[in-house]
């Protein structure tokens, strides 16, 4: 007798930074759209933010992360985004 073990669907976290928060999407394999969404954090402190998307990957266990290369904007987007992207790194290592 042989055993089949079940095969895992890799999964993967795409997030989309705003200047207020942001969109997510998981995906499982090719096809199938896991969740998706907007969250929004009014506040300025960046440690919050982090946790928000902390939270998600402590969720849905993701083998990929994928954010967009920000731009620079007005708003300062790219800066923000590139320091909390740091954070996370550093939250998850």
């Amino acid at each position: 007798m042989s055993l089949v073990r079940p095969q895992r669907r890799i999964r993967t976290l795409a997030v989309d930074p705003m200047s207020r928060g942001f969109g997510f999407a998981v995906l499982e394999g090719r096809h199938l759209l896991v969740d998706w969404g907007v969250v929004q954090v009014w506040s300025k402190n960046k440690k919050e933010l982090v946790a928000r998307v902390d939270a998600y990957i402590d969720r849905y266990r993701p083998v990929f992360f994928v954010t967009e290369r920000v731009g620079t904007t007005k708003r300062g987007v790219c800066r923000n985004w590139c320091r909390i992207g740091g954070a996370l790194i550093a939250s998850v290592s």
